[in-house]
């Protein structure tokens, strides 16, 4: 089943935190800190944490904060990033913004976010 974001992995925030090895309460802080994207999908409750965020060695991209800080400065909610992650990055690409995040082009990934500003 997708979520609508993209990429089918992810976890949720009691699955995030056990994996990590750290109390759900650490993973909703890291999530209001602005260091990790958590993301509401339709009728749960839990957050959601898509698993891009991290390189292959289970580390958070470091583009990921950056991406949020500039959402944030630029008034972008979460759930509307998460939307433009999977927005095609240019007018006659396929290429999606999060292709751009996945393969490291983090200038475009912010020029995508900073466009996005309402």
């Amino acid at each position: 089943m997708s979520n609508g974001y993209g990429h089918d992995g992810g976890l949720t925030t009691p699955w995030l935190a056990t994996r990590l090895g750290v109390q759900p309460s650490v993973v909703e802080g890291r999530r209001r800190a602005g260091e990790l994207l958590g993301l509401r999908r339709e009728g749960e409750r839990d957050y959601w944490y898509p698993a891009w965020q991290w390189d292959a060695d289970g580390a958070p991209r470091p583009v990921v904060s950056r991406m949020i800080q500039v959402a944030r400065e630029h008034g972008i909610s979460n759930d509307r990033l998460g939307e433009l992650l999977v927005r095609k990055s240019g007018m006659t690409s396929g290429r999606r913004v999060l292709d751009d995040l996945i393969e490291g082009r983090d200038e475009a990934v912010l020029a995508a976010v900073r466009s996005a500003a309402p």
